[in-house]
């Protein structure tokens, strides 16, 4: 995947988490906006290195992760984003791909603060 595609990914999946949250789908506005989140920094981290696409071979697998916190490490913005964003950082980086199965019902501002931080480190890493 190219980092151009990850970088329009992000911003796609923000403005679909939106909808959901508009939909009051507040689980779904929550899981995509993470995803949104997860693009963002994998994006980030191929403009920190000088790559063109995200690495897909067995010598950067350990970059596949879904874990936030550790692709956070490798864009260069770790310092920053603990500095600066430390409380909003908090609340985005529970965030998993297990959510996905979640069903219960999030509470709107709880899915509306998790969309306001979200959106916050989409304009900080894109």
């Amino acid at each position: 995947m190219t980092a151009s595609d990850l970088k329009q990914l992000a911003t796609e999946h923000l403005d679909d988490a939106r909808a959901l949250l508009g939909a009051q789908r507040f689980a779904g506005a929550i899981y995509l906006a993470g995803y949104a989140v997860e693009c963002a920094l994998k994006f980030r981290i191929c403009d920190t290195l000088g790559w063109e696409e995200f690495p897909l071979t067995k010598e950067h697998r350990a970059l596949k992760s879904h874990d936030l916190n550790f692709l956070l490490s490798f864009t260069g913005k770790l310092e920053e984003i603990k500095r600066k964003y430390s409380i909003a950082w908090q609340i985005v980086e529970k965030w998993n791909p297990e959510m996905r199965y979640n069903r219960r019902s999030t509470i709107s501002a709880e899915a509306l603060d998790f969309l306001i931080n979200a959106s916050g480190f989409l304009k900080v890493l894109l």
